[in-house]
């Protein structure tokens, strides 16, 4: 009784999390500007990977969870497949799936193949994390949760693809 009361407490509180987070995700998408996201997947994608006419195969992960110990991230997994670390540095932890996704799209278009790395508050949203497999780059969140910021060679500033207009008339209704 105890456990199972336990597991019902935890999945509220997940529940409550996820809730947060499509607030936050509904907000954001109002702001993203999707023509500075694209041109940021075409660049990057092309700088590190040659691209071609075939489409490229995906492979979904997860290399985080969330556990009742915690978030738990097996970063060592990304520093083990990945040569170089791109990080996505993003306060409201929102934005980033919004690129991570664009990146997705190009490279798969562009018969590049990749691993897909799950976010585990939505699985079924936009992707927390971007390996391009045979290029050993991954794209990692930073956020709150994820921490690969210490790890990238390169960090990027999700608030770039952000109408800065936008997000202000709104961020009161951020959380």
């Amino acid at each position: 009784d105890c456990n199972k009361a336990l597991h019902q407490q935890s999945a509220r509180y997940v529940s409550a999390a996820y809730a947060a987070y499509y607030n936050n995700e509904k907000i954001l998408r109002s702001a993203f500007i999707e023509e500075k996201a694209d041109n940021f997947a075409i660049r990057y994608i092309s700088r590190y990977a040659d691209c071609n006419n075939s489409y490229g195969k995906e492979t979904n992960r997860f290399i985080d969870a969330i556990t009742p110990l915690g978030h738990i991230s097996l970063s060592d997994t990304a520093l083990n497949i990945c040569d170089t670390i791109i990080s996505v540095s993003d306060e409201y932890s929102v934005t980033s799936g919004f690129v991570m996704n664009k990146l997705r799209h190009y490279a798969l278009s562009n018969g590049i193949d990749i691993i897909s790395c799950l976010n585990p508050l939505n699985p079924t949203g936009n992707p927390a994390h971007i390996i391009l497999t045979k290029e050993k780059v991954g794209f990692f969140t930073s956020d709150s949760f994820f921490n690969y910021k210490a790890f990238a060679q390169r960090n990027i500033n999700a608030k770039r693809f952000i109408d800065d207009s936008i997000f202000k008339a709104h961020k009161n209704k951020i959380g």
